[in-house]
């Protein structure tokens, strides 16, 4: 069982990032899932303009693990997966994605 630091940790993460999302305009309905985990929305932040499933991983390293973890927990035939890692003693803005190349591609055509 992770320490409730560990968790308080995580959920500042998710907080952080979808509060990101909606004050750059990206998608003002973006949210946490609440006990992400537990039910039928796993994914730890959704983000329904791109419907986008992301697993937040505030940790010291990131593994191919939180990915898998990213692609099993995206539920639905047009869900998008992503992985969002923030190394220690970095900002948000900082953190590193992982996506798809075919979900990159498609995002940057709806912007062509």
């Amino acid at each position: 069982m992770k320490p409730k630091s560990a968790i308080a940790k995580g959920k500042r993460l998710e907080k952080d990032f979808m509060m990101d999302v909606r004050q750059s305009g990206i998608d003002p309905n973006a949210r946490r899932n609440p006990g992400s985990g537990n039910g039928l929305a796993k994914s730890d932040v959704y983000i329904p303009r791109f419907n986008l499933h992301v697993e937040c991983k505030n940790t010291k390293n990131f593994g191919i693990g939180a990915w898998k973890q990213a692609m099993r927990e995206a539920v639905g035939p047009y869900a998008t997966p992503m992985a969002l890692w923030k190394p220690p003693y970095s900002s948000t803005e900082d953190s590193l994605c992982v996506l798809r190349w075919c979900d990159l591609k498609n995002f940057l055509k709806m912007i062509k």
